[in-house]
């Protein structure tokens, strides 16, 4: 981990992969972690093994998102870390299936910025494509430093990339 303290972080679109293993080196440093997912019961054996808390949440549908981001703040207080690893239900079009990847991460990075505290990380998966623009503008307007990070485990040929934010500036 870095040398920044964290004490909290969300997860949304939690799962048994790369959300799993970032829970678990979240809680080893001392994080206290909320994990959001469409069915969180699939979650109940990670918060057991982690000490963190599953929250339902559809975060296709924003009263769930407003709803989920008040359990989190009251439970927690707002995090210091938001990571969206949420995926769509794919149709099988290529452009169809990028254009609502990039609505999630869209609304996955405005949801970040209004809950986040100043100072904190916003991490998304994304791919690589030009209809990510728009959301590389607003980060960029929203955190001081912007990148993009290819997981050494992607493999090369793989379009995945992860969005970094760090440093959101301070509100109004």
């Amino acid at each position: 981990m870095s040398k920044a303290k964290f004490n909290t972080a969300l997860i949304v679109g939690a799962g048994s992969g790369l959300s799993a293993s970032l829970t678990r080196a979240l809680a080893k440093e001392g994080i206290k972690v909320a994990l959001a997912a469409r069915t969180p019961g699939d979650l109940d054996a990670l918060a057991k093994e982690t000490g963190a808390r599953a929250f339902a949440c559809d975060a296709s549908k924003r009263a769930e998102v407003e709803k989920l981001f008040a359990e989190v703040d009251a439970a927690f207080g707002a995090p210091d870390i938001v990571m969206s690893d949420m995926a769509p239900n794919t149709v099988g079009h290529r452009q169809t299936d990028h254009l609502r990847i990039v609505m999630l991460i869209e609304a996955a990075a405005d949801f970040a910025i209004e809950v986040l505290k100043p100072g904190g990380t916003f991490i998304t998966k994304a791919f690589q494509g030009g209809e990510t623009a728009e959301v590389l503008r607003t980060l960029k307007a929203a955190f001081t430093e912007v990148k993009h990070v290819k997981p050494k485990a992607s493999r090369q040929q793989s379009s995945e990339v992860y969005l970094v934010a760090t440093g959101l500036r301070p509100r109004g």
